[in-house]
């Protein structure tokens, strides 16, 4: 009698509190399209420059950090006068300054990408060491 007294006891506590009006969201995979309709789990962002979504590991230009744990993307325009970067801490677009060297548009943290030895490197510009390097 007591082992059915328990089990009635542990039946209805599990009933009481598995009977939660909770609503639980699902996160459906795939469903993270932008205001742009860019599906960032299939690798796309939105390109100011292009006007489109592109994959930014799949741009001309391949730049990686110093411990080459993170890659940046870039893309430079038919005319040369802007670069748009594609990196972890957000998009830069760059505006031509001369040849090989472009510069964000920002007053505050100008943000450079420059050819060193025939080699793109991008970064803040008050930093010494540039943020990411090409390969």
């Amino acid at each position: 009698m007591k082992k059915i007294a328990i089990t009635i006891f542990i039946s209805t506590f599990i009933l009481i509190f598995s009977c939660n009006k909770t609503t639980h969201l699902v996160s459906i995979v795939g469903n993270d399209t932008d205001a742009n309709g860019c599906k960032a789990s299939a690798g796309y962002q939105w390109s100011k420059l292009k006007n489109e979504c592109v994959k930014t590991f799949e741009l001309p230009i391949q730049l990686t950090n110093k411990q080459q744990t993170f890659s940046a993307g870039v893309f430079i325009t038919a005319d040369f006068q802007k670069a748009e970067v594609f990196t972890m801490a957000g998009v830069f677009v760059l505006n031509i300054q001369s040849d090989n060297t472009y510069l964000s548009e920002k007053a505050v943290d100008v943000y450079v990408l420059k050819k060193v030895n025939n080699k793109w490197q991008f970064g803040n510009l008050k930093n010494a060491e540039p943020s990411y390097k090409e390969q």
